[in-house]
């Protein structure tokens, strides 16, 4: 999915919603809920991509500003140091 030009719409409505005197101009209204519709599309397109490279098995976790790869067999769970659950293998469930 591209949404470049989604992107490109937000930065230009929001340029626009930062002007001084936008609030006075008679297509602010629309402008401000055209921006909230382009961040649900936007929004949407994130977890879409997601769930694209989980399905790959490309799924990445934010780390400390990077983007390091998640082993989806564990739930990492912030308690402790290094605490983390391990999901049984599919072959243990049955």
């Amino acid at each position: 999915m591209d949404l470049a030009k989604y992107k490109d719409e937000k930065n230009e409505i929001e340029q626009f919603l930062a002007e001084p005197e936008a609030y006075a101009k008679p297509n602010f209204a629309d402008q401000s809920r055209r921006l909230a519709e382009v961040e649900k599309i936007l929004a949407l397109g994130d977890e879409i991509e997601q769930l694209e490279q989980n399905l790959r098995g490309e799924a990445l976790f934010q780390h400390g500003g990077e983007k390091v790869p998640l082993d989806l067999r564990a739930a990492h769970v912030p308690q402790g140091d290094a605490a983390a659950v391990v999901f049984p293998e599919p072959d243990d469930l049955h």
